[in-house]
């Protein structure tokens, strides 16, 4: 008998702590989801107009609200609410750290794509050609870097010309061994 009531605790402490380790990975997996989509925010800000929209936030709002709601108390409703209010920063801490990054690899391309053209043209002097990637420039880190989504600094070379490009969501700005950068739309 007392075997079979330790036997009970110890599966039900199993499932205590399966749930516990389940939303922890679900927010991580929230975190990270945020900070991938975050990161895009400067080239594709579609995420932001899903987001000012009231339609998908009075939804997800409908959708929190009613799984609140379901449990079998009020105290699980106050759990099952801090848990998802915890979920929804999560989130939101992902998209406000992934943006920022993603703004910041812009700002770097800006103020520091000449300085990758002029490296790229004493690499040209010492070498006779261009690079075939700018990993080949004597540099110790290069603008542009994200976290999940690569580079934002985008290079194209034939061994005699070169183009360098990155962009916004509204403006390519593209640079030649000829031409400095500029911005098209």
């Amino acid at each position: 008998m007392v075997l079979a009531r330790l036997n009970l605790v110890s599966r039900e402490r199993l499932s205590a702590m399966k749930r516990r380790v389940g939303f922890v990975l679900l927010a991580l997996a929230l975190l990270v989801l945020g900070e991938w989509a975050g990161e895009d925010l400067v080239e594709r800000p579609r995420l932001l107009l899903v987001l000012d929209s009231p339609v998908p936030l009075l939804g997800a709002a409908g959708l929190l609200v009613a799984w609140c709601v379901l449990g079998r108390s009020w105290r699980r409703a106050a759990v099952r609410a801090a848990l998802s209010a915890l979920l929804v920063a999560a989130l939101a801490a992902g998209l406000w750290g992934g943006n920022d990054i993603g703004r910041h690899a812009f700002d770097a391309c800006v103020e520091h794509g000449e300085e990758v053209r002029q490296a790229l043209e004493a690499y040209r002097i010492a070498h006779g050609r261009y690079p075939p990637s700018l990993a080949a420039l004597d540099r110790p880190s290069l603008p542009g870097n994200r976290l999940l989504h690569g580079d934002l600094l985008s290079y194209e070379s034939d061994g005699s010309s070169y183009r360098l490009s990155f962009h916004d969501w509204l403006y390519d700005h593209q640079a030649t061994d000829d031409s400095a950068f500029m911005a098209h739309k």
